[in-house]
């Protein structure tokens, strides 16, 4: 411990003013502290960052999401677009000249994928006399089946058409 004597020398300050150190150690430690407006602005850059980011966040995921959607009905509409037969396909066959011909093919198609079936058959009557049963019985309707796949090599075009005309 000091004497008093030798404090003065060694702490001028205690000398001159009792009341200065206070005050220098209020000055000097008024610089070393964060005000409240510094923390403010810091609290608003975190937060414009943040939500810049979550912005970003966001529109990536609903733009991902959206291309998944396209895909998705994309491959639904090319797989429906495809025709199947369903059930059995019989060939009607008659003696012509004194060979056996098919005279008339009778099936159903359908959508590849869960689609409703489509009959193909015109009507038919037959009268057991071995000719053509849409002939002799005077069936007023034929069917026109017209489909076309262009799904090759990357192009997704797709005709389907059914068609039910009037025999002429």
């Amino acid at each position: 411990m000091l004497s008093t004597d030798e404090e003065p020398k060694q702490r001028p300050w205690l000398a001159e003013e009792p009341d200065l150190m206070l005050k220098r150690v209020a000055r000097e430690s008024s610089q070393y502290g964060i005000t409240g407006l510094e923390t403010a602005i810091i609290l608003i850059a975190f937060v414009v960052v943040a939500s810049v980011f979550a912005f970003t966040v966001l529109s990536t995921g609903i733009f991902a999401s959206e291309r998944s959607k396209e895909t998705v009905f994309a491959g639904i509409k090319e797989t429906k677009s495809s025709i199947e037969p369903r059930g059995a396909i019989v060939a009607y066959t008659a003696d012509r000249d004194g060979t056996d011909t098919i005279y008339k093919v009778s099936f159903i198609v359908s959508n590849a994928v869960s689609g409703e079936p489509v009959d193909l058959t015109p009507p038919y009557t037959s009268d057991g006399a071995g000719t053509d049963p849409d002939i002799s019985s005077g069936a007023e309707y034929k069917t026109i089946v017209a489909y076309t796949d262009k799904s090759v090599h990357g192009r997704r075009a797709v005709d389907c058409g059914l068609a039910r005309k009037q025999q002429l």
